[in-house]
């Protein structure tokens, strides 16, 4: 543009035109110019010399996981009011596409990450995490050093729902998981341990079952544990909703008599289960409250308004089997 330096320019569409005393009609004919052929500053090239984007990224094990979606939804909405940008990627809890998931994250300049890990512990994180932006772990504890974690309290939610058993005098009660490594399949699964032991019930291995949190993983699983020659269980306790389905669709393709007969309560509700012919009690993990700390501990980390902590939301117990007095 003639008699116009690049860097005033550079200036009036990065809205700092005030601050170098740019004149009006200076402004007015870069912007006409700017009208003229639609240009839209490149947010992406400015990220990188800032090492800034305003992006945020979450990665999640299943968009197919109801809860993960709330989660995601909840996270989503709040950051649509605050001017940042969300890239989401699934991994299907595989350990080798999440750290892919968050190298390409990186590469693009978030400014932080929220994880849904398979992982333990933050070790491959921080290997990978060289600028050390904020990470808060989600749904999931991970071991390390100043690890930010929101969690449910999942061994309080499987302790209340085995309970829940144990008081109907029910003795084989089975136990459907997740990954074994993954904190909260174990914490699911030490919950309804204890409270085995706790009403005097020797927990039984061949009662155990663990898989992956899918559909396919419910399905394969309730296919072991009803097949067993030692018998079938009184009652069954999921991990998760997904896990419900796969039982539930395994029960129905080859005895719909198990429906209603075996005793059945999950982690994660659902409103479909409200229309159930049988009685199934479930663990309600707010995903409101999870979402929006999940968010507000990572805005907090890149303002620099620490201390983040981590957070446990009790889980809230839905009763539909009720116990008879």
């Amino acid at each position: 543009m003639a008699g116009v330096s690049k860097t005033t320019v550079s200036f009036i569409i990065n809205g700092k035109a005030g601050e170098h005393q740019i004149s009006a009609e200076t402004i007015r004919r870069v912007q006409a110019v700017i009208d003229e052929h639609g240009y839209v500053p490149s947010e992406f090239a400015r990220g990188f010399r800032l090492r800034q984007t305003r992006t945020i990224g979450l990665v999640v094990g299943d968009v197919n996981n109801r809860f993960l979606s709330l989660l995601e939804k909840t996270i989503e909405t709040e950051i649509r009011n605050t001017g940042f940008n969300l890239i989401i990627a699934s991994t299907e809890d595989n350990a080798e596409l999440e750290t892919e998931a968050i190298r390409t994250m990186l590469s693009k300049f978030v400014d932080a990450l929220i994880l849904v890990s398979v992982h333990p512990d933050n070790m491959e994180h921080n290997r990978l995490n060289t600028r050390g932006i904020p990470i808060v772990y989600l749904d999931r504890m991970v071991e390390g050093q100043n690890t930010v974690c929101v969690t449910t309290d999942n061994y309080a939610g499987a302790f209340q729902l085995t309970e829940q058993f144990t008081r109907q005098s029910l003795k084989r009660i089975a136990f459907i998981g997740g990954l074994e490594t993954l904190s909260n399949s174990k914490d699911r699964y030490r919950g309804y341990e204890d409270a085995l032991k706790q009403a005097g019930i020797d927990p039984d291995p061949a009662l155990v079952i663990h898989g992956e949190f899918t559909v396919e993983g419910g399905y394969h699983s309730a296919e072991q544990l009803l097949t067993q020659k030692s018998g079938q269980p009184d009652a069954i306790l999921t991990a998760s909703y997904t896990l419900l389905e796969g039982l539930l669709q395994y029960m129905h393709n080859h005895d719909p008599d198990l429906l209603g007969r075996i005793k059945l309560a999950t982690f994660d509700d659902h409103p479909l289960l409200d229309f159930m012919p049988f009685k199934i009690n479930a663990v309600l993990q707010d995903a409101n409250t999870l979402g929006k700390a999940a968010f507000d501990c990572v805005m907090k980390s890149i303002h620099g308004e620490g201390p983040v902590e981590s957070l446990v939301v009790p889980p809230m117990l839905i009763i539909r089997d009720q116990i008879e007095s």
